[in-house]
């Protein structure tokens, strides 16, 4: 729908974040309102951060951006989920702060339904701990418990790779965009491609980790 393309396309923009989006909607009545208007009616009227003002005057209308971010998420073969979608991970809903879309590659929440649990912990942890941790996310997927976490070096590794040892199923929630992996990452992700898995992230195409997308 224009709705979501419009949400979509702003989410893209680096310095756009739920606050601005909540400021657009109170004052146009929706995002698809913007949709094909120019850019120079609307973008002067609101405050924005960082250099999401500059970035938007750039486009002639949002319609522009939207196109642009479909073509990328096309050709990386991504999916984006919004709230409602048959994919879309219904318990968000009720946190605060939750992303208003999510981009996917694998079969996300369209996977079989099963137990999951969560293992994340410290880059910076002896080997021992690491077989340790990587045997025990083994015997979890052997017993059909989907095994999530971040992607990152040290623990998430090792409890993703304990997981495909199994050939189970596991899924990386990443700090990034699913186009900007770290060379540390590079092999795991790659596997998990190569096994289907799923990667998701809030994060649009292009956006590199920093401290806060961790937070």
């Amino acid at each position: 729908t224009d709705e979501k393309r419009a949400l979509a396309a702003l989410w893209s923009i680096r310095g756009v974040g739920p606050v601005t989006l909540s400021a657009l909607r109170a004052r146009h009545g929706s995002l698809s309102a913007l949709l094909r208007q120019p850019t120079s009616r609307w973008v002067p009227l609101v405050d924005w951060h960082g250099k999401a003002r500059e970035a938007l005057s750039a486009l002639d209308t949002l319609e522009q951006g939207a196109v642009q971010l479909e073509a990328v998420c096309r050709e990386q073969r991504v999916r984006v989920l919004f709230p409602g979608d048959a994919g879309w991970p219904e318990k968000l809903d009720g946190v605060a702060d939750a992303p208003p879309l999510l981009f996917a590659q694998g079969p996300a929440f369209e996977a079989p339904r099963r137990r999951r649990v969560a293992i994340v912990g410290s880059r910076s942890v002896e080997e021992s701990a690491l077989r340790y941790l990587r045997g025990f996310a083994k015997q979890l997927a052997h017993a059909g418990v989907g095994v999530v976490s971040g992607g990152a070096l040290g623990c998430d590794q090792a409890a993703h790779y304990g997981a495909l040892d199994a050939g189970g199923e596991t899924w990386a929630v990443l700090g990034h965009a699913l186009d900007q992996v770290d060379a540390p990452q590079v092999k795991l992700v790659n596997a998990m491609r190569d096994a289907g898995q799923t990667l998701l992230s809030q994060f649009p195409p292009g956006f590199r980790a920093n401290l806060n997308s961790f937070v």
